[in-house]
């Protein structure tokens, strides 16, 4: 069972890694916005505890929003499985025209051997707006080495939905990876003072 064991600073390895020359197409090919996470997936997030990795922000004007986000077990449809409840909180930032701000799920996936991975986004239902959210999937090894997986090859408008969409399909995690980690900026240069949401994450890796 996957659990984290103690605070992993891992914000300081993806900062420092920064999206320098990040012009992949990306991981996968689309966004799905018609899945929900697989039975058995694990709820990383604001409203969910720490028992799968680490959520976290960087950054000023971060503020909270109640009863917008997904509420349930941190195991999806496993409630046996689950070691705390997620309560629907989620965050909420402006975007800016450059990145003041991001968001940083952790997911601790301790892999031994390459692995397939599925990762989905709630979209808060309150308080996201944002027209062009970007997401980016990252590999944390043991010595906090950080290396960029990709993205879901187009940005999000967040505007319409509300709920789980699928941002990252087959996405392929090396060997040795101790945190699958997932980046949201605030950088939205065509659309700046639009609300992104920042709500939980869904993780199945096999």
């Amino acid at each position: 069972m996957r659990k984290l064991f103690g605070r992993r600073w891992v914000t300081i390895g993806l900062l420092a890694a920064g999206l320098v020359g990040l012009t992949v197409t990306g991981a996968s090919a689309s966004v799905n916005y018609n899945s929900s996470p697989w039975t058995g997936s694990f709820i990383l997030g604001p409203g969910c505890g720490n028992e799968w990795g680490y959520w976290q922000t960087y950054g000023d004007g971060w503020q909270p929003t109640s009863s917008a986000d997904y509420s349930s077990d941190d195991v999806y449809h496993e409630p046996w499985l689950a070691q705390s409840v997620c309560n629907g909180t989620s965050y909420n930032v402006l975007t800016q025209t450059t990145e003041t701000a991001a968001s940083y799920w952790d997911f601790h996936i301790q892999a031994f051997y390459t692995e397939n991975c599925q990762i989905w986004a709630y979209i808060p239902s309150n308080h996201a707006g944002d027209y062009d959210t970007r997401y980016d999937f990252w590999a944390v090894n043991g010595n906090f080495h950080t290396t960029w997986l990709g993205w879901p090859g187009e940005t999000v408008n967040q505007q319409p939905l509300a709920g789980w969409i699928q941002i990252g399909i087959d996405l392929t995690v090396p060997a040795g990876t101790q945190y699958l980690s997932v980046t949201l900026s605030n950088a939205d240069p065509g659309a700046p003072g639009r609300w992104a949401g920042a709500g939980d994450m869904a993780f199945t890796c096999r």
